[in-house]
């Protein structure tokens, strides 16, 4: 499958926004020739998120969601619920603004069956087309790169936190260096890297609760590993002998005992 845009309409509203509605703009078209998810005249897209992330598998939901919203509050589309009262999938229709900013009648295929997609591009005049830019990467080789994307991009994440806590840890004794280790796949694996600011910051953490023990340091590190913890916090240990040390009354001061000596001398006691 290949995603198709106008360069014209991407200069105009974006990138992405002008792949979506180029979408959106095709099947609303394609509907309007076959009768399909047509609605007191009007003909929409009924599409769920996870359909359109299936379809553009090079974007993930939230993009998708951030640029149906950019559509939406620059009033190229129009989203409703025609489903019954369980079914909430959003049905899109286009705007007259985007019928007219995409060209529709010349650019989409006057297919009846609306099955036939011709990309923009394609079937244009001259001047139109060389205008016309498109994705041309197969998103099938892009999803076979996506796995090493991933693990490349999480390699260079993993060894730049690295550098940073090696940078601190000058020192550091193995158990340390692992203990680190393991805390940093971790919030790898849970697609929370770490930013050179949340590292100053966990080390200093760290450096607070174990008072520079970097065998407690460990222990904390190995904690929240176990737990699942994206931050570094009290061993149990420590937690309860602050609450021991917050119950046990508190001995008055000697400037306490002064004061309420001279009290009692001043009232005749």
């Amino acid at each position: 499958m290949r995603a198709w845009f106008d360069t014209e309409v991407a200069k105009e509203i974006g990138l992405n926004e002008a792949i979506l509605l180029n979408y959106f703009t095709y099947w609303t078209l394609a509907n309007e020739k076959s009768g399909k998810f047509v609605v007191d005249g009007v003909a929409y897209v009924r599409v769920s998120y996870p359909e359109l992330c299936k379809i553009f598998c090079c974007w993930c939901e939230r993009t998708i969601r951030e640029t149906i919203m950019s559509l939406l509050h620059r009033g190229y589309v129009r989203i409703e619920h025609h489903g019954n009262g369980m079914d909430r999938t959003n049905w899109y229709t286009v705007t007259e603004s985007a019928r007219k900013l995409m060209h529709m009648d010349e650019i989409f295929s006057k297919s009846p069956s609306g099955r036939n997609c011709r990309m923009v591009g394609q079937d244009l005049p001259d001047d139109k087309a060389e205008s016309a830019g498109c994705i041309r990467q197969d998103l099938q080789n892009l999803q076979s790169n996506k796995k090493e994307t991933k693990e490349r991009v999480k390699k260079d994440t993993r060894a730049h936190v690295r550098a940073k806590a090696s940078e601190v840890f000058a020192n550091s004794s193995p158990e340390l260096t692992e203990a680190w280790d393991a805390f940093v796949d971790m919030r790898c694996q849970m697609r929370e890297p770490f930013t050179a600011y949340a590292v100053r910051q966990n080390v200093a953490n760290l450096e607070r609760l174990s008072q520079g023990n970097q065998a407690k340091m460990a222990a904390i590190l190995n904690q929240s590993v176990a737990n699942g913890w994206k931050g570094v916090f009290p061993l149990p240990e420590d937690k309860a002998r602050a609450r021991q040390r917050q119950s046990r009354p508190q001995q008055p001061s000697a400037e306490d005992i002064y004061d309420e000596v001279q009290d009692i001398l001043n009232n005749g006691g």
